[in-house]
């Protein structure tokens, strides 16, 4: 694993913590996962700095850090969002209770 991978799961896991905790408390649509981990992906895309490759070779270690960082994005994610939904579940919850 490369540094991208430990700057890019934390990221990850707080930018799906706030979007699930974003969509709950402006809409009452149920928020999937596809935004903020097309978010983070493109983050670490830029963070990897496409633009700089010089050769085939540095092209084809482009390709394959992007299946590692997919990876390590959908493992943040998930790390990002199991606290949220119960946090979310909770409060909503809580707030049922209180009628």
């Amino acid at each position: 694993m490369d540094i991208s991978g430990l700057l890019l799961t934390p990221l990850a896991a707080l930018i799906t913590a706030m979007w699930i905790v974003g969509v709950r408390a402006l809409s009452s649509h149920v928020p999937t996962l596809r935004p903020p981990f097309l978010l983070s992906y493109i983050l670490g895309v830029l963070l990897m700095q496409p633009w700089y490759t010089a050769s085939w070779r540095d092209f084809g270690m482009f390709a394959v850090m992007l299946v590692v960082q997919a990876l390590s994005i959908a493992v943040g994610c998930i790390i990002g969002a199991v606290p949220a939904m119960a946090a979310v579940a909770l409060t909503r919850r809580l707030a049922r209770l209180k009628r």
